[in-house]
């Protein structure tokens, strides 16, 4: 089954599920060329049957420069990388993950770089707090996604 382009939210709102063929038969739905044989931990890609999975996921760019939403952070982190985002409980949507790398921003200029240090809360609530989405996009292994500046995370350190 064929790869498409197949919307998920549009303007904040949710238009459709995807499915792998063994899903969308058990829910009497279309399936939506979404099923993957996914290998995260060294797996056999040939004996795995395939799950639904988003691995070509696009966030529209919004209309920020990367450098005017780092001008606007008053205090906070420029997370580059997650440690532990496949863990918390996905269903729910509770994430708490370590940085890695990340960036300290102090009144709009990066100080220094983030260390031990991890973020925490629930994904549904955290996105009802964007600020801003970077005008570009950039590739990444699931997709292609444009920075996101969040407001009122909570972040840990050691110190």
């Amino acid at each position: 089954m064929a790869c498409r382009y197949f919307p998920l939210v549009e303007d904040g709102i949710l238009k459709n599920f995807y499915y792998d063929l063994n899903y969308a038969h058990k829910l009497k739905a279309e399936p939506t060329g979404h099923g993957y044989k996914i290998t995260m931990w060294g797996d056999d890609p040939i004996t795995l049957k395939p799950v639904p999975s988003v691995n070509h996921l696009t966030i529209k760019p919004g209309k920020t420069s990367l450098t005017e939403m780092i001008k606007s952070i008053v205090r906070g982190v420029i997370i580059e990388g997650a440690l532990g985002a496949h863990s918390g409980n996905i269903p729910n949507g509770d994430y708490s993950i370590g940085i890695s790398p990340g960036l300290y921003v102090e009144n709009g200029e990066i100080i220094g770089r983030v260390k031990d240090a991890m973020v925490a809360g629930n994904i549904y609530e955290t996105l009802q707090h964007v600020l801003a989405i970077e005008d570009i996009v950039h590739p990444c292994w699931s997709g292609r996604i444009p920075a996101i500046l969040c407001d009122n995370v909570s972040v840990a350190t050691r110190e």
